[in-house]
């Protein structure tokens, strides 16, 4: 098996995971409401010290970690998605699309903060991948 095939079957793996995780039912009335406003529910996090638990927090950093292997398994896959600008775009377009979809699904609550947040994971990713090659590294390594 080819590293290409190896990495479109981590990718399948990765995006059936990542369906199950975003968009699975969770019981009603424990999400908040939708927000709109970038930041807001970071920027509570922050200021509203007392308020803080670590679930919160995991749900910040998670969403952040849930995107950075898209954002690492995209250019390896897709050649022509050989930009840091294209890669993240698309991660955008990823969260945006999961975030309407959580609309349909009971106990979810789409938010801004969350794309911000999943994208900023995506940019990771990617710096990881494009990373070795501004040093001159060829990418993926030869075995």
């Amino acid at each position: 098996m080819s590293r290409r095939c190896v990495y479109i079957v981590l990718l399948a793996v990765y995006a059936v995971a990542l369906s199950v995780i975003t968009l699975r039912a969770q019981h009603p009335g424990t999400g908040a409401s939708a927000t709109w406003v970038p930041l807001t529910g970071i920027w509570h996090l922050l200021t509203e010290s007392e308020g803080n638990t670590y679930l919160d927090v995991g749900s910040v950093v998670g969403n952040i970690v849930l995107f950075v292997p898209l954002g690492w398994l995209l250019p390896m896959v897709w050649p022509q998605l050989q930009s840091l600008r294209r890669v993240v775009v698309l991660v955008a377009a990823c969260s945006i699309a999961i975030e309407l979809a959580q609309f349909a699904v009971p106990g979810r609550t789409p938010t801004t903060d969350d794309v911000l947040l999943n994208t900023v994971g995506g940019l990771i990713g990617a710096i990881m991948f494009f990373a070795p090659l501004t040093v001159g590294l060829r990418y993926p390594p030869e075995s």
